[in-house]
């Protein structure tokens, strides 16, 4: 079986082949005044665990979602969903469902694929999503070369909406259609017993221009995003290493605007020789960097926040595990205090403590967190995820 290249949680992208435009994401770059300090201890929170990830890469059909509250009017939500099949001795069929909403971005996609291989290395694929709505149909094409089974580089273009000036009801108009260039390679472990793995990519949506809206007339819209993430060992012992870069250029009406995200994060978990407390025991420790800019005319908003984190976990009777974590976040932002939100400071510190129980099951896991505020020693909000191999 050949498995695409997948992205988990915040820091990096899910489907990164399958990201396109949305009329639903305009605007992604006048959220500024929705981020404060707290907002990346949230996303570290809320992210996926790093070994799913790998879980995620390997099956052919799988689940997983996070969701988490960003207050009284949003959620942090992350879904995907993949059914691979081999129809034929050379043809792999795919369908890709996702949603990766939070204040950074907002993409949902359904996508179906057709894999072929005409020899043991070369190989050809077509994608494809369509809508009620024809104007959203989406349409790509993909050079696929696979050095195993386990390892697999592509090559994709994406007509992005290609039928919207023919099949549109409404006034809206492409001047500059938007196409998606894109490549991604993946190198999965094929051992039962390690989870590492290595991916990487980088995808270039060319400007488009939109004409004719009633919410924004032209609308303008460029977006880069370059990732990588490595995988290293077995899910109690483990190195783990996670880079994105994602810089978007918007024109809302005749406001030029821009948003650029940055992270990089190092974790590492190792095993205890002895355990008092379970029958498996853990300890991980990690740093994540994050950088948000965001450039409104000729004004300008920074965020850096540092990330350092602690936790420890415990297994019980295989199927019950325990997890206590703690994070601090030293954040720093300047720019214009119109343009920010009303709780972000120029500096700032949040500590956080988390307590998790995990549910394991046959073929997957569902994890809660409970998580509270250290420096008021208030409630904070909780998170659930849900991973299902079947």
């Amino acid at each position: 079986m050949v498995a695409i290249s997948l992205f988990p949680a915040e820091g990096t992208i899910i489907f990164p082949e399958y990201w396109s435009f949305l009329e639903s994401e305009r605007g992604v770059s006048d959220r500024v005044d929705w981020v404060d300090g707290e907002y990346s201890s949230d996303a570290l929170t809320f992210d996926l665990p790093p070994v799913w990830q790998s879980r995620f890469l390997k099956a052919t059909k799988v689940f997983d979602t996070s969701i988490g509250s960003l207050g009284a009017k949003h959620f942090f939500i992350r879904r995907r969903l993949k059914l691979q099949q081999k129809i034929a001795p050379s043809t792999e069929f795919l369908l890709a469902y996702f949603e990766q909403s939070d204040f950074d971005t907002r993409q949902s996609h359904l996508v179906v694929e057709f894999d072929h291989f005409w020899n043991s290395h070369w190989g050809t694929g077509i994608y494809t999503e369509l809508a009620h709505e024809k104007k959203y149909d989406d349409l790509g094409l993909a050079l696929l070369y696979r050095f195993s089974d386990h390892q697999l580089f592509r090559l994709y273009y994406t007509e992005v909406d290609f039928s919207r000036n023919e099949r549109n009801e409404n006034s809206d108009m492409f001047k500059k259609a938007p196409k998606v260039y894109g490549f991604s390679y993946r190198n999965v472990s094929d051992s039962d017993h390690d989870n590492s793995f290595l991916a990487f990519g980088a995808r270039w949506e060319s400007p488009l221009e939109q004409v004719g809206d009633v919410l924004y007339n032209p609308y303008r819209l460029e977006r880069t995003q370059y990732y990588l993430q490595r995988f290293m060992g077995t899910e109690f012992d483990h190195k783990f290493l996670q880079w994105e870069d994602r810089t978007t250029f918007e024109t809302l009406s005749a406001q030029k605007k821009s948003s650029t995200v940055r992270l990089l994060e190092f974790r590492k978990q190792k095993e205890q020789p002895s355990c008092r407390w379970g029958e498996r025991c853990s300890r991980f420790w990690g740093l994540r960097w994050n950088q948000r800019e965001w450039r409104i005319d000729f004004q300008e908003v920074l965020h850096q926040d540092w990330l350092p984190y602690l936790g420890f976990q415990w297994r019980l009777q295989q199927i019950h595990q325990w997890e206590l974590s703690f994070d601090y976040v030293y954040h720093e932002g300047s720019g214009p205090t119109a343009l920010r939100s009303s709780t972000d400071e120029d500096y700032d510190n949040n500590s956080r403590m988390n307590l998790a129980y995990e549910w394991l099951f046959i073929g997957g896991s569902l994890k809660l967190y409970f998580t509270c505020d250290l420096d008021h020693f208030s409630w904070e909000g909780g998170n659930g995820q849900f991973q299902w191999i079947f």
